[in-house]
């Protein structure tokens, strides 16, 4: 297997990008899993500064007897998760949370991350970047959890690792979402290719509690500008879902998800 390594450390918004607006391949903000988040409902740990903030199981919450995480995988999203030795298997589903509306990674000795669904409309000479929102966990002593994340970029045998440190607040600090940026030098998308965000090799496994959260992903041109807004390619094919996650051909009368050019919106469709 070839592997490539890079390690990168990122501070918040870390790096410096022109006024320019980026071209987005791929971008997904969760607000979809809203009703998935009103059921039985899910808190915002970052938002309101609470460790203790609901977080439900990507099993547990249902609409019309669709779990979360069905509903993710339903959108082309997969999973990945490990356990430190001492600890008993769980399913990644028992180890990935949902609040509202963003994802929640990993527990004690449990270590988790996603795959992100297919991208089939990246030139082959892009210069990529991938960008994402991210906190890590506090403790109850006020210590936050030492998480460190990888970005995998997988071509068959062809594996490229990008290392960061997810920034931490000061001891007893208070959440905040930081944004990171992380330059895929080399690396190239296809519609077969994965990209994985998980805690990094030396936390796979841990005993250690490594958590962490992640909203608003984008998959961008990192030498088209900066990534504050979406261009999306008007002659892109569009797709739309229900709010289970299932692709409709013809939607009428209701609320749907929209997917343009990696572009996930709500619409209402009359």
């Amino acid at each position: 297997m070839k592997k490539t390594l890079l390690s990168i450390f990122f501070a918040s918004a870390c790096m410096m990008m022109s006024a320019q607006d980026a071209t987005v391949y791929f971008s997904e903000d969760f607000e979809w899993l809203e009703p998935w988040s009103s059921q039985k409902p899910a808190g915002q740990t970052i938002e309101e500064n609470n460790p203790d903030a609901t977080a439900q199981q990507l099993g547990t919450n249902k609409v019309d007897e669709v779990s979360t995480f069905e509903a993710l995988q339903a959108k082309g999203y997969d999973f990945v998760a490990t356990h430190t030795p001492s600890k008993d298997e769980r399913k990644p589903q028992a180890q990935i949370y949902l609040q509202r509306n963003y994802l929640k990674f990993g527990l004690t000795g449990y270590q988790s991350g996603i795959v992100l669904p297919s991208i089939t409309n990246v030139p082959a000479d892009a210069k990529l970047a991938l960008s994402f929102d991210t906190s890590s966990q506090r403790q109850g002593s006020g210590v936050w959890d030492e998480t460190r994340l990888v970005v995998i970029v997988a071509n068959g045998d062809d594996v490229k690792s990008y290392e960061l440190d997810v920034p931490l607040p000061e001891e007893g600090g208070a959440y905040r979402w930081y944004n990171v940026n992380v330059e895929l030098t080399g690396a190239t998308v296809a519609a077969d290719t994965k990209i994985t965000i998980r805690n990094a090799d030396s936390q796979w496994p841990s005993a250690k509690a490594l958590r962490w959260y992640i909203d608003n992903i984008k998959l961008y041109n990192a030498e088209s500008g900066a990534v504050a807004d979406i261009v999306v390619d008007e002659n892109a094919p569009v797709e739309y879902f229900n709010l289970l996650g299932v692709r409709v051909e013809n939607p009428e009368n209701g609320i749907y998800i929209r997917r343009q050019a990696g572009k996930v919106s709500k619409v209402l469709v009359k």
